[in-house]
């Protein structure tokens, strides 16, 4: 695994940093973030079963129960509705029902709607309602949700921008939602409340052909 390490080595993270927390995440957080996802889609298994039966007790789990002794076990009694997810749902339409509004509150009342029309147009760029309901969805289910701002446009056009253009200046950013299926954070190790690095795993369709790359 190789990583572009010139900034991150001035911050004094070494490759052996960031590979320790790779790998940790997808040895601990990720089997357990996945079974919450399939545990709300309450999808079946391989084998058959709902994957909410996992919380049943085993003389409940039908003909997937290991119980051995109990003549309850033969039953084909399993999970038909997925209560939970219906919940989940109802709970971030309610939350996130309308846009949310970012006020400034700098004195200068020029900048201050100049911000606030950024902000706006940013979101608005970046998928609206509909970023924040998956968002919440995301941070409903795994228990957390990291947002991203990809601003490398902005920066690169910085200088060739309008003063007060700020729904252009706006298009040259967004707004992602990092999932903790991919987000790795690393904290400051004398101060969890600041983040040294933020890493986004993915896997390219390269290495998915091909292991070795």
């Amino acid at each position: 695994m190789t990583f572009e390490m010139d900034a991150l080595e001035a911050e004094g993270l070494a490759p052996a940093v960031l590979e320790q927390a790779i790998e940790r995440h997808v040895r601990e957080e990720l089997p357990r973030l996945e079974r919450l996802w399939s545990y709300y889609r309450n999808e079946r298994t391989r084998g058959g079963a709902l994957a909410q039966e996992a919380g049943l007790p085993g003389r409940l789990r039908g003909k997937h129960s290991t119980v051995l002794g109990d003549d309850r076990a033969d039953t084909n009694e399993a999970v038909i509705e997925n209560d939970i997810a219906w919940r989940v749902d109802a709970m971030v339409d309610f939350v996130f029902g309308k846009a949310v509004r970012i006020r400034s509150d700098i004195e200068d009342e020029s900048k201050r709607d100049e911000i606030e029309r950024f902000c706006e147009a940013l979101w608005e760029h970046s998928g609206g309602l509909a970023l924040l309901q998956d968002a919440g969805l995301l941070a409903a289910v795994h228990g957390h949700i990291d947002f991203v701002v990809r601003c490398e446009d902005l920066i690169a056009a910085r200088g060739r921008l309008e003063a007060g253009d700020a729904e252009k200046a706006a298009e040259l950013c967004r707004i992602e939602v990092g999932a903790a299926t991919r987000g790795i954070g690393i904290v400051n190790a004398s101060d969890y409340r600041q983040a040294e690095a933020y890493m986004i795993r993915t896997l390219s369709e390269r290495a998915a052909i091909d292991p070795e790359s």
